[in-house]
């Protein structure tokens, strides 16, 4: 996972990650150019 964030900058959708609260999420992890790494969410549609 990690040489393919290097590679790409963004990894594909992680899904079932957990939070502090135990909540469960899905997201991308993405390399910031600072060499920071942050969540991106995938957009979900409201019903």
């Amino acid at each position: 996972m990690l040489m393919l964030c290097l590679i790409k900058v963004k990894t594909s959708l992680i899904r079932r990650m957990t939070n502090k609260a135990g909540k469960k999420f899905d997201a991308y992890i993405v390399l910031k150019e600072d060499c920071t790494t942050s969540f991106e969410f995938e957009n979900k549609k409201k019903k």
